[in-house]
C-alpha cells in the first residue's frame, strides 16, 4: 500500500500531540513517588506516565504488592501519602457513587477524554454515517465526522483505567444533576426501561407505541424511504430533515385518507398513533406472519416472559381487523406516522435488510422476522439508563416520540444501510441464500445492540486508624471497553472477546476500545475506526505496523468516508434498488480517476477525501517520547525496505547503524514485492 499511494504514506497521517502539564499532575507524581518510596519501590516515572489513579488499577504490580505487604504496619510517610486520595491515585467509591467530577491529574487521560467525551460523543448512541441522507440535527450537528478510537498500551493496567474512567465521564455528563441525586449504584434501579409492554395503573395496555416502533412495516418502509425521498428532493447535498419529513407527511396524509374515519368525540384519540400504521399494514401476509407463533413471537427467547407482548400483539391484530373503535384523529397524525415510517427501528431495519436481499419480497417471513429481531435489539439499546437520559434531553414529548426524533436526527437509516452492507462480507455470507443472509445479519445486529454494560473491579486505598485498608468496588463500562472477555458485577460472562470486537466493529457503543498487545495481531477493528492511539510507543517497528494495520483493512471506515466525500449523495440518483446503495457506490468509485492508479483502490486505499488512518501519540513534555517516536519512524522506514526478507532484524540493525541521518529513503532503496509489469 505504501508504494501505491500518491504521497507514499499508505493513507497514514501522524498526529503526535505534546500534552500540557498542570500543577496537579506534578502533585500526583510527587505523592505517588512518596508512597512508593515508603514501600521500597524507587522508580515510578513510567508508572506515572502511563497509569492514572495507579493505586486503584495496579493490584498485580510490584508497587501494590509492596504496599499491600506493609498495610497492617505502614510507615508514617505511606499513611500521609494515601490520606490524600485525589493526589495519590486512589479512586474514592464515595465520590464515584455521587457522580462527582474526578480530579484527572494525568495528562494522557485528561487529553484523551477531551478528544472523545469532550467532543460531545457522550450524547451519541451511534456514530454519524459516512453518507448522510439528511443534514444531521441535534447532537450530531456539532460533532463532525468522528471515528472510533483503538488504544494500545504495553501496561496491563491501562486498558482498565481507560475503560472505566472514560466511561464514567461519559455517564457523569449524561446523568448530570440527576445522577448525583440517584447515585452511581442505583441508576439501573431508579431509571427503568420506558419502551416496554405493560399495563398502566388503570389496567390499559400502555406499550402500544413501543410495539409499533419495532413492527416491520412493509408498505410504509417501501413508500416512505428516507433515501429515495432525499434523492427525489434533488441536489448533490443532503436535504434538511424538515424537507424530508414534510414530503413524507404529505404522502402519509394521502394514506390516512384511505382509513376509516374515527367516531365523533370531544378530544383526539391518541391510539391513532399506533392504530394508523397497523391499519396501513393490514395485509393478509402481514397478519399471517404476526399470528404465526414462529413469526413475530419467535424472536423472543424462551426465557423471556412473552405474556405482555402477546397481549399487545393481540390488540394490534384487532386494530388491523378493524375491531377497535377509535375517536377523532389527532391533528398531527400524518406527521407522526411519517416519522414512524422514516425513523422507527422496525422500518429502518426492514429497509436496510431488504437492500442486501432485493430478491426477497417485502412480506417474506424470513425478512420480517430478521427485521423484527434487529428492531428489538434497538429496544434494548433505547431502554438503557444512559440512553434514556440522553434521549430525554431533546424535549418534553413522550419518550417513544423523543426516540423517533433522536433516530431521525442521527440518520439511523443511513447508518444501518452502511453497516448492513459491511456485515455479509464480515460474516462470510456473500454467497449465502438471501433468507440465511438477512437472518444472520439481524442476529449479529441484535447481539451488538443488546450487549450489557460490563463491570471492572477497581481498588480504593484509604487510611483507617494506623492501617492502610483496601476495598474493591465495581465501575460500569459501555462508552469505552477493555478488549477481552467481559463479566458483569455478579462475575457472570456477558460477552466473549469476539463479541466485544463485533460490538466495536459496529457504529454503536463502545466508541473506545483499549487493549494490550493481545489485540494487535490478526484481528480487524476497521469497520468504524481509523484511529490508533499509541498510549505507549511499542518497542519495535513490527508491533507498530501490527497495531496500525488493525484499522487499515478492506472497505475500512476511512475508505468509505472518502468514497462518500468524493461521490456524494447525488451519485445515487440512478440507483434503482437492485443492490444495496453502498455496493452501487463502490462500483461507481471503481470508475473514478482515483481508482485507476492501482488495483488496491477503491477498496483498500482511497485518497480522494479528508479521512486517513490516524496515528495518535500522546507525548509528555520534556520526556523521551519525542526522540523515541523519531527513532520509531526511522525504524519503520527501514522495516518497510526489508519487509519479506530473511533475518529482517539483522538487516534493519545494519542499515540503522550505517545509513546517515540525512539519507532519503527513496525508491532506489526499496525491495519491491510487486509483480512485474
Amino acid at each position: 500500500r505504501v508504494g501505491l499511494t500518491r504521497k507514499r504514506d499508505s493513507m497514514m497521517e501522524s498526529y503526535p500531540q505534546e500534552l500540557g502539564l498542570q500543577p496537579d499532575d506534578l502533585d500526583y507524581a510527587r505523592s505517588v513517588d512518596r508512597a512508593a518510596h515508603s514501600a521500597g519501590v524507587r522508580d515510578t516515572i513510567e508508572y506515572w506516565k502511563s497509569v492514572p489513579y495507579m493505586l486503584s488499577y495496579m493490584r498485580d504490580y510490584q508497587l501494590r504488592r509492596k504496599i499491600d505487604g506493609i498495610s497492617d504496619k505502614p510507615p508514617k510517610a505511606l499513611r500521609a501519602a494515601i490520606s490524600e486520595p485525589l493526589e495519590t491515585g486512589s479512586l474514592s467509591e464515595t465520590e464515584i457513587n455521587g457522580y462527582k467530577q474526578l480530579s484527572m491529574s494525568h495528562p494522557r487521560i485528561r487529553a484523551f477524554i477531551e478528544e472523545t467525551v469532550g467532543l460531545g460523543l457522550w450524547e451519541l448512541l451511534w456514530l454519524p454515517p459516512s453518507l448522510h441522507y439528511t443534514r444531521p440535527e441535534g447532537p450530531w450537528a456539532t460533532v463532525g465526522q468522528p471515528t472510533k478510537q483503538l488504544v494500545f498500551s504495553a501496561w496491563n493496567a491501562v486498558p482498565d483505567a481507560i475503560a472505566t474512567l472514560v466511561s464514567y465521564e461519559a455517564q457523569r455528563l449524561s446523568f448530570g444533576e440527576a445522577g448525583q441525586e440517584i447515585g452511581y449504584k442505583a441508576i439501573y434501579e431508579r431509571i427503568r426501561p420506558l419502551l416496554r409492554f405493560h399495563r398502566d395503573s388503570q389496567g390499559r395496555l400502555a406499550g402500544m407505541p413501543a410495539l409499533i416502533r419495532i413492527l416491520p412495516t412493509p408498505r410504509l418502509s417501501r413508500e416512505i424511504d428516507p433515501l429515495r425521498l432525499a434523492l427525489e428532493l434533488g441536489g448533490d447535498q443532503a436535504p434538511s430533515l424538515d424537507a424530508v419529513v414534510g414530503e413524507a407527511t404529505a404522502r402519509c396524509a394521502e394514506l390516512i385518507k384511505t382509513l376509516p374515519a374515527g367516531e365523533p368525540g370531544q378530544r383526539p384519540d391518541e391510539r391513532w398513533y399506533w392504530a394508523a400504521p397497523a391499519l396501513i399494514e393490514a395485509d393478509p401476509e402481514m397478519k399471517a406472519w404476526i399470528e404465526d407463533d414462529a413469526g413475530w413471537s419467535g424472536i423472543f427467547p424462551e426465557r423471556e416472559s412473552r405474556g405482555n407482548f402477546e397481549e399487545h400483539k393481540a390488540e394490534l391484530l384487532e386494530a388491523m381487523r378493524g375491531n377497535i373503535g377509535l375517536g377523532p384523529q389527532p391533528a398531527d397524525l400524518a406527521e407522526v406516522v411519517a416519522r414512524i415510517a422514516l425513523g422507527s427501528t422496525g422500518a429502518c431495519s426492514l429497509r436496510a435488510l431488504k437492500r442486501i436481499a432485493p430478491d426477497l419480497g417485502w412480506t417474506d417471513p424470513a425478512l420480517l422476522s430478521a427485521a423484527a429481531r434487529a428492531a428489538n435489539g434497538f429496544r434494548t439499546l433505547f431502554n438503557l439508563p444512559e440512553s434514556i437520559v440522553v434521549i430525554q434531553k431533546r424535549g418534553n414529548q413522550p419518550f417513544w416520540r423523543e426516540a423517533l426524533d433522536y433516530a431521525l436526527n442521527g440518520n439511523l437509516q443511513a447508518v444501518l444501510d452502511e453497516h448492513v452492507h459491511m456485515l455479509p462480507e464480515q460474516l462470510g455470507l456473500t454467497g449465502a441464500p438471501a433468507a440465511e443472509r438477512v437472518t444472520s445479519v439481524a442476529e449479529a445486529l441484535s447481539e451488538g445492540l443488546s450487549m450489557r454494560s460490563s463491570q471492572l473491579k477497581v481498588d480504593e486505598l484509604r487510611v483507617v486508624g494506623r492501617k492502610v485498608k483496601q476495598s474493591e468496588f465495581q465501575m460500569r463500562c459501555r462508552f469505552a471497553l477493555r478488549f477481552g472477555n467481559l463479566k458483569d458485577d455478579r462475575n457472570e460472562a456477558i460477552a466473549r472477546a469476539d463479541h466485544v470486537r463485533a460490538a466495536f466493529n459496529s457504529p454503536f457503543r463502545p466508541f473506545v476500545l483499549a487493549s494490550t498487545s493481545v489485540g494487535q495481531e490478526g484481528l480487524d477493528f476497521h469497520t468504524w475506526c481509523h484511529s490508533v492511539v499509541h498510549w505507549n510507543l511499542p518497542s519495535n517497528p513490527v508491533d507498530m505496523e501490527q497495531r496500525e494495520g488493525r484499522v487499515h483493512r478492506y472497505k475500512g471506515h476511512a475508505v468509505r468516508r472518502n468514497v462518500a466525500h468524493q461521490l456524494g449523495l447525488g451519485a445515487l440518483k440512478e440507483w434503482r434498488g437492485k443492490e444495496d446503495p453502498w455496493t452501487y457506490l463502490f462500483k461507481l468509485s471503481e470508475q473514478t480517476e482515483e481508482s485507476k492508479s492501482s488495483d488496491l483502490a477503491p477498496y483498500w486505499v482511497y485518497e480522494a477525501g479528508p479521512a486517513a488512518i490516524e496515528r495518535r501519540v500522546l507525548m509528555l513534555p520534556m520526556s523521551r517520547d519525542a526522540e523515541k517516536l523519531r527513532r520509531m519512524k526511522r525504524a519503520l522506514a527501514l522495516y518497510r525496505l526489508v519487509f519479506g526478507q530473511p533475518r529482517q532484524e539483522d538487516l534493519i540493525a545494519y542499515l540503522d547503524q550505517n545509513l546517515s541521518e540525512g539519507i532519503t529513503l527513496s525508491d532506489d532503496w526499496q525491495i519491491s514485492l510487486l509483480p512485474p509489469g
